[in-house]
């Protein structure tokens, strides 16, 4: 899981408020549903491109499954280029 202070620090750039604390978080945010394969997000000075996402499952008591998204980022030049 990659929250988004280590995402900061990582780049050494302040990230917009958000409620969300996590890259996931924000994705689904700014997409207003859960992330599929394909999907594009700009978001402060970076580009995300989701490569991978789990289906959704249908609800049950079972433990939830632990898959991950696989996101392609970049981060975006100051004249909006990804870098």
């Amino acid at each position: 899981m990659a929250t988004l202070r280590r995402l900061g620090r990582e780049f050494e750039v302040s990230l917009p408020a958000t409620k969300s604390t996590t890259v996931a978080g924000v994705l689904q945010e700014q997409l207003q549903r859960l992330p599929e394969a394909g999907d594009e997000v700009e978001w402060a000075s970076f580009s995300f491109t989701i490569l991978e996402a789990p289906q959704p499952e249908q609800p049950s008591l079972e433990k939830p499954s632990q898959e991950k998204l696989l996101i392609h980022l970049r981060r975006r030049s100051k004249s909006g280029d990804a870098r």
